[in-house]
């Protein structure tokens, strides 16, 4: 089921909106998690590549963990699956964290990008900091007989080099089956969405999110409530 997704509300309320911060949790728990996949999906074909959500569960080959998603895509002459772990953490989580406008400038988004990088990655240990993120690089089983990625499915804005870009790759994996990691930027693509395409609404595939706000809209009707009559006498 499609839905229209205003991204400048969205980027303002997960990256600048101090006032938001006791609401954080409760509306990104009815869909920021399918958003980020969504989001990846359309960077992917943004590219001119054909991508999709797997319904098949992504649980650890030798059990003790589970990620999020698997994402398929053709890339060009062969198939790849991405195994793909989604963090909602922003302005109002993981942390805390500074402020970013959806109208920053690029030196600053340049400059937080990298911070967060530091904040999310060991480059020493070649790991990232928090435990539910890392397990990203634990094998997951499959029955793909192709390329399996690990990839961060994350909201923040965050890039090692400061670059521009919603997806990268870090080199340097230590201890994993892995030797690398894909990590994309949910954040980065939406403020690079509002840039280039010069519109705020985006329309994405959000099935779960749609069922959770028809009931929602159920339960607190919007509007004036109907008028009562008292019983006669």
């Amino acid at each position: 089921m499609s839905s229209l997704v205003n991204l400048r509300e969205m980027v303002d309320f997960c990256d600048a909106a101090k006032t938001a911060r006791p609401h954080s949790s409760a509306i990104k728990g009815i869909g920021h998690e399918e958003v980020g996949v969504a989001l990846l999906v359309e960077y992917f074909r943004s590219l001119g590549l054909s991508a999709r959500v797997l319904d098949a569960s992504c649980t650890a080959l030798n059990g003790g963990a589970w990620l999020d998603k698997w994402v398929e895509v053709l890339e060009h002459d062969h198939v790849v699956h991405y195994q793909v772990e989604v963090k909602s953490w922003s302005f109002h989580g993981y942390g805390g964290g500074t402020a970013l406008p959806v109208d920053c400038t690029q030196e600053e988004l340049s400059e937080f990008t990298r911070k967060e990088f530091l904040r999310y990655w060991d480059d020493t240990k070649g790991r990232f900091r928090a435990p539910g993120l890392d397990k990203v690089l634990k094998e997951m089983k499959t029955q793909h007989a192709g390329e399996v990625r690990p990839l961060a499915c994350l909201w923040t804005p965050i890039h090692y080099e400061g670059k521009d870009e919603p997806l990268f790759v870090v080199d340097n994996v230590q201890d994993s089956l892995f030797e690398k990691v894909w990590v994309f930027s949910a954040s980065a693509f939406a403020r690079k969405y509002l840039r280039e395409k010069k519109t705020d609404i985006i329309e994405l595939e959000l099935p779960h999110t749609a069922a959770r706000l028809e009931y929602l809209d159920r339960i607190f009707p919007r509007g004036t409530a109907p008028a009562t009559t008292s019983p006669a006498a």
